[in-house]
């Protein structure tokens, strides 16, 4: 396929070494006629004329000698595989492998990264990725937030620029993928030798005084270089945080920074997590692949699932969801749009959603992809990320009541778990570090601030320490600023009915809760969809929730929703009709609970008989009939 484009470039490599190696040859032969010639005095006219030139033996020679075989091969080789690569994208999730002209929407990127903002007015200033690459003579680093897009946007430059491809194109594309490279028994990555090694040939040197081997070395360096920089290519680096260790990392980094300063003709475009680039380049641009907005969402969905009704209802069940913040991650989006396109809807509980995508960015995409990262901390495995995060989240969301952070902020949140988790006290940032960069779940998003990447999974994982705390009398002082948060711990507790039944009955029994809380807490709960079994206490809670605010149209939707697996006149167990006053029916509370300190009185508006399912209880309550057991 790319035979006539090697066959070229076989055809300019020699001229180009041979040259490069005349000039050397030329320099070091120059060099020692200068030195014979102070070595033998300024009486030049009185020497023979044998001590104004360099005899054979006193000179150097040296021949390049192309291995074109091998070099075409290895030419092709790149090739194809930077086309297999960049033809589409795939996960498990997907039924089938996705064309990436057929699903590819270009995303933008701030001029600066987001880290080093000073204040949220620097997020306006974006520009698409192809703009920021080719507007400007200087190598690029892209970085981005696990899931942004990075990999993507790479394989969709490369396409093109495999796709336009010709003998006159300047532009030859080489792929280098990190996690692809081994290191050598040092631990080192030679990121030279991969890219040098694209040539093979023998440099064949005669020489008496025998050329010392740094120099012979220097020559194929520079050689090899100026034969890469001739081809004018475009080279992917994707994925410096996919090399396994630190010490790759620097070696690489090196071996970048080289290439950075030596290459006029080329351009080197270097993928990374933002966490884990925090490096200058010289002769380099960096840029920040910023979330989808609102039209790039659309269209994503709408090339993804290729079916314009099925788009606007998924797009409007996404909108309709808590985790509707989650879509402007393309890796997440893209999850979503899969599982859309296999079971024809969206997950109806939205705490699988939440642990997909926590799962996701935690480990299921670097498993997917086999990759393997270096941890500071040999007892920060996934659980105990995720039980950190659990933590975090919850001492921040109660301390700060916010979902950004300052650096202080978070000094006082980790010195008050650190020791749970047997981390030192000091090194609060290299933990929140480790977070950013290994998941992109916790960001840093300015300068001095932070955020997690989704204000629905900063309340999941809040939800996920207080569903597991021995007592919510542990934190009763914090409930009132947890109504959201609550709804959701209902949601993915064990059993949603018995949980449902203890905070309400039991918990907000012991506080005074405001509206504002009830709002949150029921329009959460609602949206959450947790699976209530029957069970009489919820019942009691139900209606204890509806006398809070008994004409409120969210609490009678969650009455709906909670009565429709469970028989409404279980209430009778514990209470009976009194009277009828001010447009409500009144119960009073005949018998007590074994657990609860019920409510004396429970108020049913007359009119909710719109509600069907509370219909058997209106009509008990009309007939006055005891149904008591």
């Amino acid at each position: 396929m790319f035979e006539l484009l090697t066959n070229e470039i076989i055809k300019g490599t020699v001229s180009i070494a041979k040259n490069i190696l005349g000039k050397k040859v030329d320099e070091i032969n120059n060099q020692r006629l200068e030195d014979k010639k102070k070595k033998n005095g300024n009486a030049l006219t009185r020497k023979p004329i044998s001590d104004l030139v360099l005899s054979p033996s006193e000179s150097i020679s040296a021949d390049f000698i192309l291995l074109e075989n091998e070099t075409k091969i290895k030419l092709n080789s790149q090739l194809i595989s930077a086309k297999k690569w960049s033809e589409g994208i795939s996960f498990k999730d997907s039924i089938e492998k996705k064309s990436i002209v057929r699903i590819y929407i270009e995303l933008e990127t701030y001029l600066v990264p987001r880290r080093i903002h000073i204040n949220k007015t620097e997020r306006s200033s974006k520009i698409p990725i192809g703009e920021a690459i080719s507007g400007n003579d200087n190598h690029c680093v892209i970085l981005g937030q696990p899931g942004a897009g990075k990999t993507t946007s790479m394989k969709k430059l490369c396409y093109d620029a495999l796709d336009n491809i010709n003998i006159t194109n300047e532009r030859y594309p080489i792929l280098i993928r990190f996690r692809d490279m081994k290191m050598n028994s040092e631990g080192d990555v030679n990121l030279k030798h991969e890219l040098y090694s694209l040539f093979s040939y023998k440099l064949n040197i005669e020489d008496n005084h025998e050329l010392d081997m740094a120099t012979e070395e220097f020559w194929r360096d520079d050689i090899s270089l100026s034969l890469l920089d001739e081809l004018r290519p475009i080279i992917f680096l994707d994925g410096f945080d996919e090399l396994a260790s630190s010490k790759a990392k620097d070696s690489v980094l090196r071996d970048i920074r080289f290439f950075t300063n030596r290459l006029k003709n080329s351009k080197i475009l270097l993928t990374c997590r933002t966490g884990e680039f925090d490096y200058h380049l010289e002769n380099t641009n960096t840029f920040e692949i910023s979330p989808l907005s609102s039209e790039q969402i659309r269209s994503l969905v709408s090339k993804w699932v290729n079916d314009e009704n099925k788009a606007k209802k998924f797009l409007l069940d996404i909108e309709k969801s808590p985790f509707s913040d989650t879509a402007i991650k393309p890796l997440s989006l893209a999850h979503l749009c899969a599982i859309y396109e296999r079971i024809g809807s969206i997950p109806d509980r939205p705490k699988i959603v939440y642990r997909k995508v926590v799962g996701l960015l935690l480990e299921e995409w670097d498993e997917q992809r086999s990759i393997q990262r270096e941890s500071k901390y040999s007892k920060f495995s996934t659980d105990r990320k995720f039980e950190f995060l659990s933590h975090l989240a919850f001492h921040l969301t109660v301390n700060q009541r916010t979902t950004v952070f300052t650096s202080d902020n978070l000094e006082i949140a980790y010195k008050s778990i650190c020791k749970n988790f047997g981390l030192p006290e000091n090194q609060s940032n290299y933990a929140t570090d480790e977070i950013e960069s290994h998941t992109g779940l916790f960001l840093k998003t300015g300068y001095l601030e932070y955020e997690f990447a989704h204000k629905s999974l900063q309340e999941y994982l809040t939800a996920e320490y207080l569903v597991k705390l021995p007592s919510l009398n542990i934190v009763l002082n914090e409930i009132k600023n947890l109504g959201s948060e609550l709804a959701v711990a209902t949601s993915i507790s064990s059993n949603p009915s018995l949980y449902f039944s203890d905070i309400v009955l039991g918990t907000f029994s012991n506080i005074k809760l405001e509206k504002s809380f009830y709002d949150a807490f029921v329009s959460r709960l609602i949206q959450e969809v947790p699976d209530f079994y029957p069970e009489t206490d919820i019942v009691i809670a139900a209606l204890t929730i509806l006398n809070e605010n008994p004409r409120d149209p969210k609490i009678l939707e969650l009455m709906d929703n909670i009565f429709s697996g469970n028989d409404i006149c279980l209430v009778l167990k514990y209470y009976k009709f009194e009277k009828k006053y001010g447009g409500f029916n009144v119960l009073v509370r005949g018998n007590s609970h074994p657990h609860f300190n019920l409510n004396t009185y429970l108020r049913i508006p007359v009119d909710v008989s719109s509600i069907n399912l509370m219909k058997p209880l209106l009509h008990a309550m009309e007939e006055c009939i005891d149904v008591t057991t």
